[in-house]
């Protein structure tokens, strides 16, 4: 009888621990671990979608057409250590609404210090496999294909959050991601004379960088950091007409020539060009050469003035965060 005494006294100590872990459990508190949400979004003082190739001082999430594209979010938390573990991993897709539209994260982790990190990309609609970039390790971001340096579709979001879930137990609201890149775009405002407008209209830019120059191709999100040397040579774009905003200043009727999205360091790096504009019947009807022109993470450089008329001089808009105005500097 004793040792039966013994036995159900053991099986209801067993089945009450079992109780209270499955109840620990319940609120999350197995091994230490805390279920924590956070919310992430890309900035929206823009909350409307404009027809392709408008507002070329957007970016994507306005210029790009929802029926398109889905704007793709990972997750990546990394332990604060020496040497970062990756914890958790977790992918949401925005199919419309880029900038109003943002994604909630539920994350179960035990309880320590963590860098949230944040990646948004754009994706063809439906999919979900890597658009422009291998996001399988997000503090090794590549291009996942030969970037196409001025399609909106390349333009992305990035953001890091220090969490310490050993003392804070309550939901994040309101990441705001921010680019990784410098946008840099050139306006055309030449007036164009009477009886030769179609002469003078511009159709097409040919932008050719500086011999030997090399972009940044890698860019680690934990670190924010972008590295690497990839060289860019000549690319092509079609202009497009449209009131252009530089500096908080419209300029009716003017042409957007070509548009980059580069990587861009903490350092605020410098690129030199040469700029070909050719009209509808592709004869050139005029050739600049930049120099200086800076790239900027976060910011858009606007390059505007005469491009293929011999008077006036170029300036240099940067606007932070491809809104409001920073720095001005004239290029003769």
């Amino acid at each position: 009888m004793k040792n039966l005494s013994l036995i159900i006294a053991a099986a209801t100590l067993s089945s009450m621990l079992w109780s209270c872990q499955k109840a620990e459990s319940e609120n999350g508190l197995t091994n230490g671990e805390v279920e924590f949400s956070i919310a992430a979004g890309i900035p929206n003082e823009i909350t409307t979608y404009g027809p392709e190739g408008t507002g070329s001082h957007n970016g994507g999430a306005v210029l790009l057409d929802p029926k398109d594209y889905d704007l793709r979010y990972v997750l990546e938390v990394w332990t604060n250590e020496q040497t970062p573990q990756l914890a958790y991993q977790e992918t949401k897709y925005v199919p419309d609404n880029f900038t109003t539209q943002s994604v909630l994260f539920n994350v179960r982790l035990v309880a320590k210090n963590y860098n949230f990190v944040f990646w948004a990309d754009f994706v063809p609609e439906g999919t979900t496999t890597d658009n422009y970039y291998s996001t399988s390790d997000l503090t090794h971001i590549t291009y996942a294909k030969d970037p196409d340096l001025t399609d909106d579709a390349m333009d992305a979001y990035s953001k890091v959050v220090a969490v310490d879930l050993s003392s804070q137990n309550t939901n994040i609201q309101d990441v705001k991601l921010q680019r990784p890149f410098g946008k840099l775009r050139l306006i055309a405002t030449d007036e164009l004379s009477g009886s030769l407008q179609n002469d003078e209209s511009p159709a097409s830019t040919e932008l050719r960088y500086a011999d030997g120059t090399t972009i940044p191709d890698v860019f680690n999100a934990l670190t924010g950091k972008a590295s690497g040397n990839r060289s860019v040579s000549m690319m092509e774009a079609s202009v497009q007409q449209e009131d252009a905003t530089v500096n908080g200043t419209t300029y009716t009727d003017a042409y957007t020539l070509i548009t980059n999205y580069i990587f861009a360091s903490d350092a605020h790096t410098a690129y030199a060009m040469d700029i070909t504009i050719k009209n509808t019947d592709n004869n050139t009807i005029g050739m600049r050469s930049l120099s200086q022109i800076p790239v900027v993470k976060n910011k858009l450089t606007t390059v505007i003035g005469n491009f293929y008329s011999n008077e006036g001089k170029l300036a240099i808009v940067v606007e932070d965060p491809f809104e409001s105005p920073d720095i001005t500097v004239d290029q003769h």
